[in-house]
């Protein structure tokens, strides 16, 4: 469930659904038309989404129990601009109760966030050779 809400929020409603994966068969999306697809019928940008949104979901459920931090690396290569916009939006939702790490090297997805908690850190660690 919690995966279908970040799905959702993702794409817009473009995907209105998400079956878990049963038996031997894997992951499944349903479109707001009602066409469903299986996970490797997806563009990577799609599935990209879908396993952010599993990531987010695992997280909400597990920090029910324990407080762990939302530890992401560059998870929004293949997303537009206004994914990066809701993706943005539900992170900034979603560090109101979750310390979220999140790891990239695009100048352009920081400069779209706009939290006050922020910590960038942009000097690079020198590589010291022995």
């Amino acid at each position: 469930e919690k995966t279908t809400y970040f799905f959702q929020l993702i794409t817009d409603n473009v995907y209105i659904n998400v079956f878990p994966p049963i038996e031997e068969k894997p992951f499944i999306v349903e479109r707001q038309d009602h066409i469903r697809f299986h996970v490797q019928e997806l563009s990577q940008g799609t599935i990209n989404q879908l396993y952010v949104s599993l990531r987010l979901a695992i997280s909400m459920v597990m920090s029910e129990s324990l407080q762990l931090p939302f530890i992401m690396d560059d998870a929004f290569v293949h997303f537009d601009m206004i994914r990066y916009d809701r993706m943005i939006q539900i992170l900034e939702n979603v560090s109101d109760q979750h310390q979220i790490l999140l790891f990239t090297c695009k100048q352009d997805l920081t400069s779209r966030i706009n939290d006050k908690n922020l910590l960038r850190l942009t000097n690079a660690v020198p590589i010291v050779e022995n």
